[in-house]
């Protein structure tokens, strides 16, 4: 059965594409609709549905896609295939719907994920059968090398599941809505499928018995070993959603899906890869064509780098913004996790590709130990980083966990007999990655511009940076040598016209002129080390947040010096000094307070001039204590020594005042309180009395010049 695997590609990645953009249009929807805490639950029980369809379909679909792919001298083979895999598939799906029924009744579900659980567990006994078929009649098409077919199908799961899960969503039916949707796509697809593959082979060979030389056991084999190793995989997506669930409850579930979903954009090439490689390189292992496989994996292995590597960095300088857009505001917390799944996203998307290679050869011992190994590190990883660290510590664990295939996948793939780094030029496409990630992030930020239409923020820069950031990418892809002209021009050419028959002329012109095209490609590089100087060079010292040469206000100190009123041979003095509110204590006395006369003693308000200062939010809370006088007696005047504390919070406070009036013998004071606390002492000491006004508000702040300037608003009494 030959088949092009390009026609292949194109038409699984078309069908990426359509969907991807569905998605796209239609996921913040149902997001918006289900909240963060119901996207939480509805992620939940989906990750707990896909990891035990692992037992229920795993080792059907595979199967059948691998061998119908596989000519063999049988008779009626292909229909002895597609009905064996159909009985098990039945077989199966029955005992699956049991399996969950029983383990909702018996109180199972309550007591692991609580009571609100129950209700979904019944929905979903359903869903296994529908789910089943959907998937049996998807892969059966596709093993047949009817992607033209099998991929449409998923364009219709998805508008059915849209046309179903929306509205029952938005009139209050919640997850079970939800639910309801994925069931009814489910089963539209199954029958379409199926009454596709009649037309193929004879319905009555679905329910034909096999005959006794037919391979059960290589396939039931065949089987064991896909179970194994798509629960492995199926861990890597799943274990940190369900301990994120039952250790920090179904609202960070939902900021981390997000999260998970934007990242997982980066997959639909690889996916697409993945998809149809298993199979298109099935025939080129039984013709034991191993060079042209480890060419096919070296082209696949850079090309998935590049493009990956580039969405990557877009969707990571667009993260501010995208988030919030795309999900609304409610979830602005999964940024951070999204910032920490990328790197490792990256990774398994290279990996995908390598992984369906191996699995083609229908060797699966060493991509076994691969994805053990990388699925162990993800799971220890989670449980020691979650419950510390919450939705950020998932993040990491299951970054670490989805790079570490890329290692893991390269280990097992010479060990099967290919190398997908023959001509993969890693260097090369890392350097490209590292070089244009300071241009994309500055244009990112020069560009967040945000003009109102409509009375709606529109967000420009989602809008212009891709093209403009895939331009500089392409830029560095030619002057690192990732990508070359020639190369480029080569696959162009095999395009319709006009498009072919330029990019053939090109490519001559190119060949004929070698020199100028190296001197180009060195120019090239240059101009890129300096775009790459420029970025980091604006990162670390341009003006704004996190800019080490830009230029930031300098603190500002307001000093307000109120008229006081000192009487002649006395003098006030105030030495402000740096405290918080429960420590502030008076200034003690070097010398004993002088004895004073009670009866001939007269208090009166100090004439005491308070300055008018405007505060707006947040204003400081200042305090001013004044000790008892210290009086020294010398032939100069009583020298009155008072100290005032100054202290400044962010905490907005209403300013009162509030006046007290002590009548103690031989010490008369008047104290106001408030935002300002003020203390004037008068003592008469042998027939002479010393006065001391003072009024200080002083205010320093080192951290934010906007603070400074909110001081001068409401006056401070």
């Amino acid at each position: 059965m030959q088949r092009s695997i390009l026609s292949g590609v194109l038409s699984v990645a078309g069908t990426k594409v359509l969907t991807l953009i569905i998605g796209i249009l239609t996921t913040p929807i149902l997001y918006r609709l289900l909240e963060p805490e119901g996207v939480g639950i509805y992620t939940t029980v989906l990750s707990v549905f896909s990891l035990f369809m692992i037992l229920v379909s795993s080792g059907v679909t595979d199967g059948v896609r691998k061998f119908l792919a596989e000519d063999r001298d049988m008779d009626c083979w292909e229909e002895n295939v597609v009905g064996f895999y159909f009985r098990l598939a039945l077989l199966l799906s029955v005992v699956g719907s049991i399996v969950l029924a029983l383990a909702a009744w018996f109180g199972l579900v309550e007591k692991v994920f609580g009571p609100g659980f129950e209700p979904y567990f019944y929905i979903l006994t359903i869903l296994v059968v529908t789910d089943q078929f959907r998937a049996y009649a998807r892969r059966t098409l596709m093993g047949f090398g009817l992607e033209r077919y099998s991929e449409p199908l998923k364009v219709l799961q998805q508008l059915a599941f849209i046309a179903v899960a929306i509205p029952l969503v938005h009139f209050g039916y919640g997850v079970n809505g939800a639910l309801a949707g994925k069931i009814a796509a489910g089963a539209v697809v199954a029958v379409a499928g199926i009454v596709i593959i009649t037309r193929q082979i004879s319905l009555k060979g679905i329910f034909r018995t096999t005959p006794s030389d037919f391979p059960r056991r290589t396939m039931l084999t065949f089987n064991s070993l896909s179970i194994v190793l798509i629960f492995l995989l199926m861990s890597l997506y799943h274990v940190d959603i369900l301990m994120l669930q039952l250790l920090s409850g179904s609202k960070q579930v939902g900021y981390y899906r997000a999260a998970l979903k934007l990242a997982e954009f980066l997959w639909f090439i690889p996916l697409a890869l993945q998809t149809v490689f298993v199979h298109s390189t099935s025939e080129l292992w039984s013709n034991d064509e191993t060079e042209k496989i480890s060419k096919l994996s070296a082209r696949t292995t850079r090309y998935t780098f590049l493009l990956t590597g580039v969405m990557a960095l877009g969707l990571a300088s667009l993260s501010n913004v995208a988030v919030p857009v795309y999900f609304s505001s409610d979830f602005t917390p999964a940024i951070a996790p999204l910032l920490l799944l990328l790197p490792g996203t990256l990774g398994f998307a290279v990996a995908r590709p390598i992984l369906a290679i191996a699995q083609g050869k229908g060797d699966l011992k060493y991509p076994i130990i691969a994805t053990g190994v990388a699925a162990v590190i993800n799971l220890l990883l989670n449980l020691l980083l979650i419950p510390q660290y919450g939705m950020h510590g998932a993040a990491i664990a299951t970054s670490v966990g989805y790079g570490s295939m890329f290692v893991f996948h390269l280990w097992s793939a010479r060990r099967i007999g290919f190398d997908p780094l023959s001509d993969a030029r890693l260097g090369r496409v890392i350097s490209t990655t590292i070089l244009s990630a300071p241009p994309i992030f500055v244009l990112a930020h020069f560009l967040d511009v945000r003009p109102v239409v409509f009375g709606m923020e529109m967000p420009l820069s989602l809008v212009i940076v891709p093209p403009l950031g895939f331009l500089v990418y392409l830029f560095f892809c030619f002057a690192t040598g990732a990508l070359g002209v020639c190369e480029v021009l080569n696959t162009l050419s095999s395009f319709p016209e006009p498009l072919g028959s330029r990019a053939e002329t090109l490519r001559t012109n190119v060949r004929e002129d070698t020199m100028s095209s190296d001197s180009m490609q060195k120019l090239m590089v240059v101009v890129g080390v300096l775009l790459f100087v420029s970025g980091i060079g604006y990162a670390f010292l341009g003006p704004g947040p996190g800019g080490l040469g830009g230029d930031s206000d300098p603190a500002p100190t307001m000093t307000t010096q109120p008229a006081s009123t000192t009487p002649a041979g006395t003098t006030g003095s105030s030495m402000p000094t740096s405290t918080t509110a429960d420590e502030t204590k008076p200034t003690e006395s070097t010398t004993k307070p002088p004895s004073t006369t009670p009866p001939e003693e007269t208090t009166q308000p100090p004439s005491t001039t308070t300055p008018s200062t405007t505060s707006t939010t947040p204003p400081p809370t200042t305090t001013s204590t004044t000790s008892p006088p210290s009086t020294t007696t010398t032939t100069a005047p009583t020298t009155t020594a008072t100290t005032t504390t100054t202290t400044t919070t962010t905490t907005a406070t209403t300013t009162t005042t509030t006046t007290t009036t002590t009548d103690t013998p031989g010490l008369n004071s008047t104290t106001q309180s408030g935002t300002t606390t003020q203390s004037d002492t008068t003592t008469a000491q042998q027939g002479t009395t010393a006065q001391s006004n003072t009024t200080i508000a002083q205010s320093t702040t080192a951290n934010d010049g906007w603070f400074g300037v909110s001081l001068f608003g409401a006056p401070i009494l």
